[in-house]
């Protein structure tokens, strides 16, 4: 039997408990309140990336014809220095490769273009920046004359007067200016120009491991932008052009590093 004064004492002592209880809870809650976030606490922050990744990302269609056909022109433009300079067999006959594919190349994404309402530079857009003092936008002075093809030798383009199409910024066919989109996006990269220049300083071997260098360095870049092409052009076409020559340019790079093994040039 319990004593009658043993309910009292331990209705207090239970009292207590709750109370001690609910002022611990408070503390933990106040301690918590002020203490900095951990990393779980902190809001999830969108994933970084690089420039260059998000360059490509944002690649239009216009801007991928633009690339790849500026880029065929600098190989092919490349290719006939070497055809030009060099004295070694091998690297003679992998100009010609290089220009006889990267033309075909170039011919069929103009047409695809043409058809998408999309423009590429004129074929000879390259050129004239390489040989221009002050490098212009592309598209700003080049010629367009009937007849000019990738393929003409270096240095045979006409020079245009001043007030000219091509000298006041503007394609004989009336279009493109300077200052217009596509051919005003951007100009033509100072590293591609001084690549050239570069090569026309060079004889001998010396001319062919640079020449090999930038074969191998440029169709790394190009096969990066074909991929992209590949997987994020909107028109179905364009998409299936860039897919189905990746390829040959994949081919175009194995070729390049095995001439590099024999002419010592760099592959990174």
């Amino acid at each position: 039997m319990k004593s009658p004064l043993s309910s009292p004492i331990q209705n207090r002592a239970t009292l207590l408990g709750v109370c001690l209880g609910l002022i611990a809870v408070a503390t933990f809650a106040a301690d918590e309140s002020t203490r900095p976030g951990t990393k779980t606490d902190r809001p999830t922050q969108p994933e970084y990336k690089s420039p260059s990744a998000a360059t490509q990302e944002q690649m239009t269609d216009q801007q991928f014809v633009y690339k790849a056909a500026l880029g065929g022109q600098k190989e092919i433009m490349l290719s006939q220095l070497a055809l030009e300079k060099s004295q070694n067999d091998e690297v003679k006959n992998f100009a010609k490769r290089m220009i006889t594919d990267h033309s075909q190349v170039g011919q069929q994404l103009a047409q695809i273009a043409q058809t998408k309402g999309l423009t590429v530079p004129p074929t000879n857009a390259f050129e004239l920046a390489a040989n221009a003092a002050t490098p212009p936008a592309v598209g700003g002075t080049a010629d367009t004359s009937p007849g000019r093809t990738a393929e003409s030798p270096r240095g045979s383009e006409q020079k245009q007067p001043p007030g000219s199409a091509a000298g006041s910024g503007q394609s004989q066919g009336g279009t493109a200016t300077a200052d217009s989109k596509p051919f005003g996006m951007a100009q033509i990269p100072q590293s591609d120009l001084h690549a050239v220049k570069k090569l026309e300083d060079k004889t001998g071997s010396e001319f062919d491991t640079a020449y090999v260098s930038e074969m191998v360095k440029d169709h790394k870049q190009t096969i990066a932008k074909f991929e992209q092409a590949s997987r994020s052009a909107t028109d179905p076409e364009l998409k299936q052009f860039a897919s189905s020559t990746l390829s040959k340019l994949r081919e175009h790079s194995h070729m390049a590093e095995q001439l590099a093994q024999t002419t010592g040039a760099q592959t990174k």
